[in-house]
């Protein structure tokens, strides 16, 4: 018993600050009490290795959910809180293999629990863990109502780290829905509790977010400075995930600045690294795209709809790839991949793309483009209206401007009375956006606009 104590003890300080080896010596302990038959301490130790997420990015943590199961029938079937965290944390896990139905069950049984035993603190811990079991498109409304509940618990509990967690989730669910004021609330929230707890992981999500607002705000220098600093903190704790999701910020970053020839070999090999992480495949179609290698990305295009995009699991990560497909399919004049991606897209019009660290902007941009290339112009247009609202709206000026140049192209291939001129119109607004922020590629596909379409 001493020496099960002694590693659970190891691994919770190794979790703690933020050492991957927690992982592997938690699943020690566990193993070791399983063994010995003793099912508190099996529990005890399955609940303990458990980051907040998921275990591993893009794969199934075989071993740890065999123990999180070892542990679910050694408790039984009787409401307990440990029963509760258990199912949560499997439905997490599962998250990976993209069954959205089948773990979002299991987490709905959690909360059922959960909210049946009546206990806040397991509540809390519930409605925190299972939120990336249920983070698909369709549940926006529920996850902005269960994370608001999650930021209210946490807070009259007066647990810095619960806090922390229910703060990054309702950021992740107030973006997606462009709720730019509860974003930046949040994130004050998380800076102020990572001051105080002064944990690498709570650390390196507060970089991450910060990140990305800071590009959205059209501050590069400092997306890139928070996105090191993020990189530093992951590093030095040994975080796994740390490279990975640099390499998503970095690319959004010289996406922006039209730079990424400097990435296409990274891009390239960040693929065929996390071939569990099908979103980068989409990065990559995109980075040839803003290359004009189309020839290679029309290859990747060719292979994703092959089986009608399925290879992208129906997770955190599927609308933001779903965008990226999209705008590749427009750029490469696949009306047979557009025809598709547009009934998939469609009923989440309203929405913004987010993959965790990196914003997409309004799926209505995509929607429209998607529309334009199928000859629906008025959708179109009504689409494109609806993202550029949106993106006003969230001072997001680097989406804005792109809009406005689809917008352009749209009203030109359209060409009745007074579209050449609203053309105009708008790709002058953009093509000053993009002078004056830096949108190195949105400028050279707005000068080759302006000499070869538009009116002078």
């Amino acid at each position: 018993m001493l020496r099960t104590d002694l590693l659970i003890g190891l691994g919770t300080a190794q979790r703690l600050a933020g050492d991957p080896t927690h992982r592997a010596t938690l699943l020690e302990a566990a193993e070791h009490a399983r063994r010995l038959g003793d099912t508190e301490r099996v529990v005890t130790a399955a609940l303990a290795n458990n980051r907040g997420y998921f275990s591993s990015i893009g794969s199934l943590d075989l071993e740890r959910v065999e123990i999180l199961r070892a542990a679910l029938d050694a408790l039984g079937g009787e409401d307990r809180p440990e029963r509760a965290r258990l199912l949560a944390a499997v439905a997490v896990e599962l998250a990976a293999e993209g069954d959205w139905e089948h773990h979002r069950h299991i987490a709905d049984e959690a909360l059922a629990i959960a909210r049946r035993l009546g206990d806040p603190a397991t509540l809390a811990q519930v409605l925190i863990m299972r939120y990336l079991a249920i983070n698909v498109p369709e549940t926006l409304e529920l996850r902005l109502a269960e994370t608001a509940e999650a930021c209210a618990l946490t807070e009259s509990l007066s647990d810095p780290v619960a806090e922390s967690f229910a703060a990054v989730f309702r950021v992740w669910a107030a973006i997606q829905a462009g709720d730019l004021p509860e974003v930046d609330r949040r994130l004050d929230q998380i800076q102020a509790r990572a001051s105080q707890l002064g944990q690498p992981l709570v650390d390196h999500w507060l970089n991450l977010h910060r990140s990305w607002r800071a590009l959205l705000a059209g501050d590069q220098q400092e997306a890139e400075a928070l996105a090191i600093q993020a990189l530093r903190v992951a590093e030095a704790s040994g975080n796994p995930e740390g490279r990975i999701f640099y390499a998503g910020q970095l690319f959004a970053i010289r996406m922006v600045q039209g730079r990424l020839d400097e990435l296409v070999d990274l891009v390239a090999q960040v693929a065929a690294d996390t071939p569990g992480v099908p979103v980068f495949r989409s990065t990559l179609a995109t980075t040839l795209c803003e290359l004009d290698r189309d020839d290679e990305a029309r290859r990747l295009l060719e292979a994703e709809a092959a089986d009608g995009f399925r290879a992208h699991p129906r997770n955190y990560e599927w609308l933001h790839a779903m965008t990226r497909w999209a705008n590749i399919c427009v750029h490469l004049g696949d009306q047979n991949s557009a025809d598709l991606l547009y009934g998939r897209l469609a009923p989440f019009a309203g929405q913004m793309a987010f993959s965790g660290v990196t914003f997409g902007g309004s799926v209505a941009h995509p929607l429209g483009n998607l529309a334009a290339l199928l000859g629906r112009f008025d959708e179109a247009q009504d689409h494109l209206a609806n993202a550029a609202r949106a993106h006003e709206q969230l001072g997001d000026a680097y989406h804005l401007a792109l809009t406005r140049l689809s917008w352009a192209r749209l009203l030109l291939r359209r060409s009745i009375d007074g579209d050449a001129a609203r053309a105009a119109q708008l790709a002058a607004l953009a093509l000053d956006a993009a002078r004056r922020h830096g949108f190195g590629t949105i400028q050279r596909r707005l000068a080759a606009l302006v000499q070869a379409d538009l009116p002078t």
